[in-house]
């Protein structure tokens, strides 16, 4: 239990904030307007769409937070906070799961361990709603554990309304239960009541006055309940749930995935549940909660961490009963069944961890920063920059104030589902994208690459032209001097290829503007590697894979090209090993070209037996993509390897392929001869 919470606090303070969360940025963006003007910003005034969007800034404190903590500590402050806030909820889900459950039994540390998954993810992720979680988890704490304290709830809860006032309802749902129940208990007991329970009438009905402290005022009271039937559909978070998902349990190689947890979850509460109301120990605040808990879940996908928080009591209260109940019926489980199902199950939390790592992105070629380079170089620059909302806070965060964009994804509650779809249609239909710029004219803007259609739609515009590309985004100026300067001519930004030998020069030049302005441009680097190679410039190659091993070390291209540069050299034990690097990080149907390099290099040092594992697994004999050429060099290796039998199939396999000397389709029949003759001269000593 020990050894996996600490796993996942070292995973949470080593994993880097990149992009793994873009609502992050205009957080940090929120949090630098209030500490520089002295006001909350409950306006668009990043954004040039007109007119300025307004709204209820629920989360003012926690941007404010942010920013000092970044204007501090940097993003490793940020980090730390992260971190943080884990500690503190888990410690105080330790401190429930201990005191209901009965010790640190093994129905604890399972139970801790199925909430500590649960709630990683989330975690992950440098938003209010930790805080939220938090303070739900201590606020069910006091009223479970410790109700004689329940003054300190109020403090609690001034500081939630303000942090991430959105989630009031919850707030009041957990106070609002306990209450009820302190209160039925009073009716059925006709007796004053007592000191404990007068405490926590009073601080929950603190905590009910707490929602209107906040600058919103009585503002905030509506914005739970803002319409997300559009907003839905294209933000995955907030997603309806289908009954079908309820059914999903999975395990895999990878280990169990999060839809699979949490439905253990739901049925660990219907089970709990029910052994609580058959023995008569079901409570009204949770049956309260659980209710709240359901409805809740019916509002989006997101809401399933608020779930399980909100059913901690329920199961709690009803697993003691379950496991005291069939103590009682029967000796337990085998202890033989034990072990094996400690040994099967006690994995699988490390590989959730390392899972969930593995797929959250860190990687910063998915955003623009090689546009926000190029807006920050250019002198004399002011203006607006049509963007996708998905990159529009970390876009904010980097160019506010020089420029304003057009928005970000704080949809529907800043920005309307009609500004969202206004927007991206913009970047797939001609007739919405004219009607755009007719309205704000952008001087700039901004294109995702996957929308390669707009290709043809700007190009029917050609004021615009593409200025400066990166790994995400593709630039477009219509600003006469910016275009003289950067103009690209000879790179097609969406689709970036190894240019022909005739115009590498142009295509150089153009390479290099972009990589002087930004080095860390993978796609740049990679294509400049490729012109250098080429070129027989190896060192100058090498310097541009070491810049692609830099910036993206997760990935086998800077590895390959590292290596085909030092082919270049004749250093092919370097080589190799940069080679085996690439193999590592490849993905399987990427790596038969690897392994073909990896067999150069082993047959250029004598090293037979490497060179034939290598084009063994780069060569597939049953392809009909095969040349005759590799089954015969792969026959050669293994007949040097002692492996005759598997030679001459090869050896009859290449034959076989071989086109008639005499088709007069083929145009080198005098090579295909040479090679029959080769053959069969192989072929006869069998």
């Amino acid at each position: 239990m020990a050894a996996f919470l600490a796993y996942v606090l070292v995973a949470l303070c080593l994993q880097p904030i990149i992009n793994g969360d873009t609502d992050l940025w205009y957080h940090l963006n929120g949090g630098r307007y209030i500490a520089t003007h002295g006001e909350i910003g409950n306006s668009s005034f990043f954004s040039f769409i007109d007119p300025p969007r307004h709204r209820a800034n629920y989360y003012w404190l926690f941007q404010l937070l942010s920013y000092k903590v970044y204007l501090l500590l940097g993003y490793g402050g940020l980090i730390a906070l992260r971190s943080a806030l884990f500690i503190f909820i888990t410690a105080v889900v330790w401190a429930l799961f201990r005191c209901r459950i009965g010790g640190v039994t093994p129905f604890f540390a399972m139970l801790l361990t199925l909430y500590v998954m649960l709630l990683m993810p989330r975690l992950l992720l440098s938003r209010p709603h930790v805080f939220s979680y938090l303070f739900m988890a201590a606020f069910v704490y006091v009223y479970e554990v410790r109700p004689g304290r329940s003054y300190l709830l109020p403090a609690i809860a001034l500081l939630w309304v303000n942090l991430h006032g959105i989630e009031y309802p919850v707030m009041l749902l957990i106070s609002g239960a306990y209450m009820a129940e302190v209160y039925v208990r009073r009716l059925k007991r006709r007796t004053p009541f007592t000191k404990e329970e007068l405490i926590v009438i009073v601080s929950g009905a603190a905590c009910i006055g707490a929602v209107y402290l906040t600058p919103n005022g009585a503002a905030l009271l509506s914005v739970p309940f803002t319409d997300t039937r559009y907003a839905s559909v294209y933000i995955n978070e907030l997603r309806r749930l289908a009954a079908g998902e309820f059914f999903n349990f999975s395990i895999n190689e990878d280990g169990i995935s999060y839809a699979s947890l949490f439905n253990v979850t739901v049925v660990l509460t219907i089970i709990c549940g029910a052994a609580s109301l058959m023995y008569k120990k079901l409570r009204l605040s949770h049956i309260i909660m659980l209710i709240g808990a359901v409805i809740l879940l019916t509002k989006g996908a997101r809401l399933r961490t608020e779930f399980a928080l909100l059913v901690m009591p329920v199961i709690v209260s009803g697993l003691p009963l379950i496991y005291n109940n069939a103590r009682a019926r029967s000796e337990g489980i085998p202890s033989p069944l034990r072990y094996v199902a400690v040994a099967v199950l006690l994995p699988l939390p490390f590989m959730f961890v390392h899972t969930t790592l593995k797929d959250s992105p860190v990687r910063a070629r998915e955003l623009p920063h090689g546009v926000v380079s190029f807006l920050n170089h250019v002198k004399h620059t002011r203006g607006t920059l049509m963007n996708h909302p998905n990159s529009g806070g970390y876009l904010q965060w980097e160019l506010y104030p020089r420029y304003k964009i057009a928005m970000d994804m704080e949809v529907p509650f800043l920005f309307t589902d009609f500004d969202f779809y206004d927007l991206i249609m913009s970047y797939q239909d001609e007739v919405v994208f004219r009607k755009f710029i007719a309205r704000y004219n952008p001087q700039f803007i901004t294109v995702p690459m996957q929308y390669a259609v707009f290709k043809g739609i700007i190009a029917k515009f050609p004021g615009y032209k593409p200025v400066f590309f990166d790994d995400a985004e593709v630039l477009y100026s219509k600003i006469p001097q910016v275009i003289n300067l950067y103009s690209i001519q000879n790179v097609d930004p969406f689709a970036p290829a190894i240019p022909t030998k005739e115009n590498a020069a142009a295509v150089l030049a153009e390479l290099n503007r972009i990589a002087s302005i930004d080095p860390g441009i993978d796609t740049v680097n990679q294509l400049i590697a490729h012109i250098k190679i080429t070129d027989g410039r190896y060192d100058e190659a090498g310097q541009y894979a070491e810049r692609l091993i830099k910036s993206s070390p997760e990935l086998p291209t800077g590895y390959y090209l590292k290596g085909d540069s030092l082919i270049g050299k004749f250093d092919y034990a370097a080589a190799a090993r940069a080679f085996t690097m690439a193999i590592g990080r490849a993905p399987d149907g990427k790596k038969s070209s690897i392994y073909r390099k990896l067999w150069e290099c082993s047959f250029k040092m004598g090293h037979d037996n490497e060179a034939y594992k290598s084009l063994s697994k780069a060569v597939d004999v049953f392809s009909p993509q095969t040349p005759y050429s590799d089954l015969y060099a792969l026959g050669l290796l293994a007949l040097k390897d002692g492996d005759g039998e598997r030679a001459h199939m090869l050896f009859r396999a290449a034959y076989e392929k071989l086109p008639p000397a005499d088709d007069i389709s083929n145009r080198d029949n005098a090579s295909v001869a040479e090679w029959e003759q080769k053959i069969t001269n192989l072929l006869s000593a069998y």
